[in-house]
């Protein structure tokens, strides 16, 4: 026998606690082409960066493991994330990262949204291409630091 749950609650994906189904903020979700667009162009500032860091520091970053481009670009978002809201990318793309609560993330949020991003990279791209199951457009990273990507205030 199953107990009747209400149509209006989900289940967080990790502590099963219920969660409203409606979205937690009034502003607008951005769309996925627009989050991949912001990531298209984090990628162009991201190989920008590299030189410049390899050109700077006189090594040859290019010829080093991708540990390097992984923590360059760990800390690149995470820094994007917690003191603006959003990389160059999504501030172009004229969309940033607020908490499920409606807040800017802090540093410990956008630490592990980053951190976590090379994870949804990592299995084909699947933590990314959740995003178009899920109805809040969350990915991996954004369901582990309980964030969501929306259009920004003009």
């Amino acid at each position: 026998m199953s107990i009747p749950r209400p149509s209006n609650l989900r289940y967080h994906i990790y502590t099963m606690e219920p969660t409203p189904t409606t979205q937690p903020t009034s502003r607008e979700l951005a769309t996925i082409g627009s989050r991949f667009a912001a990531s298209i162009i984090d990628f162009f500032a991201l190989i920008a960066l590299f030189f410049i860091l390899d050109f700077a520091l006189g090594s040859n970053l290019s010829s080093s493991t991708n540990n390097a481009t992984g923590l360059i670009y760990v800390l690149y978002d995470w820094i994007m994330v917690a003191q603006f809201g959003a990389t160059l990318g999504k501030r172009a793309m004229g969309i940033e990262v607020l908490t499920t609560d409606g807040e800017r993330p802090g540093w410990g949020t956008a630490f592990v949204r980053s951190f976590v991003s090379v994870i949804s990279s990592l299995v084909f791209m699947f933590g990314y291409i959740w995003a178009f199951f899920n109805p809040q457009r969350q990915t991996w990273h954004d369901l582990a630091a309980r964030t969501l990507v929306v259009r920004s205030v003009k």
